[in-house]
Formats: C-alpha cells, sequence, structure tokens
C-alpha cells in the first residue's frame, strides 16, 4: 500500500462529492472540485 498523497478530482459538490472530497482533503490529499454553475 502506498502512502503518497494523490491529486484527485471530483465531479460535482453536492452531498457525496463534497462529502468524499473534505474526508480525502483531511487525509492530506490535493482536491479539485468541478461544478456546473454558470
Amino acid at each position: 500500500m502506498t502512502t503518497g498523497k494523490l491529486r484527485i478530482a471530483v465531479l460535482g459538490a453536492g452531498n457525496i462529492g463534497g462529502t468524499l472530497g473534505r474526508k480525502w482533503a483531511d487525509a492530506g490529499h490535493q482536491i479539485a472540485f468541478g461544478v456546473n454553475d454558470p
């Protein structure tokens, strides 16, 4: 198992995407959110 930090893109920042993104960010990973906001 690797212990390196990941760069993760999350499409959508709703209930599921937002929660996953926050958890991964808290674990030290770099997160980028893609949202549909005109």
